[in-house]
């Protein structure tokens, strides 16, 4: 069976998505395709070069301490692929290899850029929070659409390299109303992908897998952007889609999306791995 699986976005929250694929990896489940949304990005890059549970807590511990000293999560992603660095290998990026994709908010039309690439940034990114509670996507609509750049696509402008990985990965995280800094990836403006797709399942599903595993951030509905007008079919393109989420909501255990405390990072990883591994239990049936 060729499987995907997706992580969705979820700020400092997506210390569970990470608990979730190091399950996952320990129970001996590997995917044909690993995809990652703004926070999921790190656990899906993690768990395509096969170091999700390696990596594991002390990657969130890490993050969280980068959080402390002032960086938000783009530039913290920044950072933590830096030191990825010397377990990236050439075979990564061959077909033979698991596929990454990362999901990204592209800005599709000039006036749009100015602004989000340039000083109204932040002023824009807080009128999006309060459409985004209204349910007002007219903004987004207008001006912007989701790109999943893939490590294998045949279209050079959307293929994931060792050189824009780390562009793609800031890309994909970076919040109009918390970070400083533009992100580009060849040459295009792009923002948070949480803005057009807080989970990218259906896009992936797409791409012809057999099924989908997709892991939320969130107990209850699960919704596909940040506005919440869409929430997640059950099948698409007659691919099943299997959700993982947390039973409780995760703030109540010390991870909130901006902000965790030190013991809310360890209590959201291993919530994580136990969701994980209840799935495992019952894959077998599910298949």
């Amino acid at each position: 069976m060729r499987m995907a699986i997706v992580g969705s976005s979820g700020g400092m929250k997506s210390v569970f998505v990470q608990g979730v694929f190091a399950a996952l990896e320990v129970g001996g489940l590997k995917a044909a395709a690993y995809a990652g949304a703004s926070g999921s990005a790190f656990p899906a890059v993690g768990a395509w070069m096969g170091v999700a549970a390696h990596l594991g807590l002390p990657l969130w511990q890490n993050v969280h301490r980068t959080r402390q000293q002032g960086h938000d999560m783009g530039e913290t992603l920044l950072i933590e692929v830096q030191n990825w660095q010397r377990m990236m290998r050439p075979d990564l990026f061959s077909a033979e290899h698991a596929r990454l994709l990362i999901s990204v908010s592209h800005v599709r039309t000039p006036e749009a850029a100015q602004l989000t690439q340039g000083g109204g940034a932040r002023k824009l990114g807080r009128q999006l929070l309060i459409q985004a509670a209204r349910g007002d996507r007219s903004w987004v609509n207008a001006h912007l659409e989701m790109h999943l750049f893939d490590s294998q696509a045949s279209d050079p402008t959307r293929r994931i390299t060792p050189e824009n990985l780390a562009h793609i990965g800031y890309a994909s995280l970076r919040m109009l109303h918390t970070s400083k800094v533009p992100a580009w990836v060849n040459g295009q403006p792009y923002i948070d992908t949480s803005y057009t797709n807080v989970l990218p399942a259906v896009e992936v599903a797409a791409l012809g897998y057999d099924a989908v595993i997709a892991v939320y951030t969130e107990p209850g509905t699960i919704y596909r952007d940040l506005f919440q007008q869409t929430t997640l079919p059950q099948f698409a393109y007659g691919v099943p889609i299997y959700p993982i989420q947390p039973e409780v909501d995760l703030a109540t255990l010390g991870a909130h999306f901006t902000e965790c405390s030190d013991e809310g990072v360890e209590a959201a990883y291993r919530h994580g791995e136990a969701m994980g591994v209840r799935f495992l239990e019952q894959w077998p049936r599910r298949a």
